[in-house]
């Protein structure tokens, strides 16, 4: 998988030995390069892009990207070690301490390579064990979820909202998080911000999936696998 990457950088040195690692890497290449995420949003907006490396605060990162459908894998850099332990609760697929070397870059291109192939439009991994249903803690109070009941799932910046058919729940979690507590053989991610279950799925139609009165968009970056899963999975030949 060869990853479309834009780079976000203001320091022009670390700009260039950043994109001499990508020249000598076949698995990546930076289809556009800015100094500032002010910049960089009007690309992000009209372009489907892999991963966005970017060496700028994580709320700056996440801000307008993480609101965009077209939404990138997210690995930050900064010379500033202690940012890991934030980024990585915010669900940045990796984080680079700056200066870093070719090998370590190299690894965080197979990091991403792997978390994408794993994430965009397949069926999430089976839990070890398959409950029923799970407690979250919403406020002060612990709230049962019936795994059965769940029509979808979204992503709100640090939160997740649960759409079930008889309550909405936000839970302060990643996405990452709560699909390893559902019975996940029978849900779909679709998009950066959306988990489908496909059981309450009524129809999908123009890279949409209609579900009650929901109407839930597939992520540009998601097309081609979620198409190839209803086709294998889900379609009756």
């Amino acid at each position: 998988m060869k990853l479309n990457c834009v780079l976000v950088e203001g320091d022009p040195v670390a700009r260039k030995v950043l994109e001499g690692y990508v020249a000598q890497l076949p698995d990546i290449a930076f289809v556009a390069v800015f100094g500032d995420m002010q910049a960089a949003y009007p690309y992000l907006d009209q372009h489907a892009v892999d991963v966005l490396y970017a060496a700028v605060p994580l709320a700056e990162a996440r801000g307008k990207v993480y609101g965009t459908e077209n939404l990138p894998a997210l690995v930050l850099l900064s010379k500033d070690a202690e940012m890991a332990s934030i980024a990585f609760e915010a669900d940045a697929v990796d984080f680079l301490v700056k200066p870093c070397s070719l090998e370590r870059f190299r690894h965080s291109v197979y990091k991403v390579q792997r978390w994408l192939s794993g994430a965009a439009g397949k069926p999430m991994p089976v839990a070890e064990k398959k409950l029923p249903y799970f407690f979250v803690k919403s406020d002060l109070n612990f709230v049962r979820v019936d795994i059965d009941k769940i029509c979808l799932v979204e992503g709100v910046e640090n939160y997740v909202r649960i759409y079930c058919e008889d309550k909405t729940i936000m839970v302060l979690c990643t996405m990452k998080h709560i699909g390893t507590m559902l019975n996940l053989h029978r849900f779909l991610r679709i998009h950066r911000s959306y988990i489908v279950n496909m059981d309450k799925v009524e129809q999908v139609m123009q890279h949409q999936f209609y579900i009650g009165d929901k109407v839930v968009p597939v992520g540009k970056s998601y097309r081609k696998p979620v198409a190839e899963t209803l086709k294998e999975q889900f379609l009756l030949h």
